[in-house]
């Protein structure tokens, strides 16, 4: 638990963004004091929730993290996962790719779903329908002269290089 940890505690912290995930093991610096969380004591309450703050080094980096709860092994922040403890870390990996495993399985029945969907939204809207063949037309003539340019980019290589050996 993260009320739990000293200096020289290890952090595990991971980060999942558009470019994939990875994992930082950080060294604790420093923790400071259980303090109740901002904002949340009244005078109906009993229970309050306990944070600390903590700071880690990883490499030479300094890393801050506010407000975690004293009595959790493991917070979500954002695109940061961080924990105290490699098996509560190993779980959440594991979470994050059984959901990861289910959304590739998936990705089939969508495609064809989409793509039926897609069929019956035409039928339902012609003004959609035109606009998807016109553009279909535009896309094929567009490919048609990208091919006629490369051919007569042929040609004239091979008219340059007819010219230059007469030369």
């Amino acid at each position: 638990m993260f009320g739990g940890l000293r200096q020289g505690n290890l952090l595990y912290i991971l980060e999942r963004n558009a470019q994939g995930a990875t994992l930082r093991v950080a060294q604790v610096e420093s923790v400071s004091n259980p303090t109740p969380r901002y904002g949340q004591m009244n005078q109906f309450s009993t229970q309050t929730d306990m944070v600390v703050d903590i700071k880690a080094r990883h490499n030479e980096e300094t890393l801050e993290f506010k407000q975690l709860n004293t009595s959790l092994s493991i917070a979500n922040s954002g695109n940061l996962v961080l924990s105290d403890s490699d098996k509560a870390m190993s779980a959440e990996v594991e979470a994050l790719m059984r959901t990861s495993k289910q959304a590739i399985d998936a990705t089939p029945y969508h495609e064809r779903m989409y793509a039926d969907l897609k069929g019956i939204y035409m039928e339902l809207n012609p003004q959609f329908a035109k606009e998807k063949e016109r553009e279909d037309k535009i896309n094929a003539l567009e490919g048609k002269m990208g091919k006629i340019e490369g051919t007569l980019d042929k040609i004239q290589q091979m008219l340059s290089n007819l010219t230059s050996r007469k030369s």
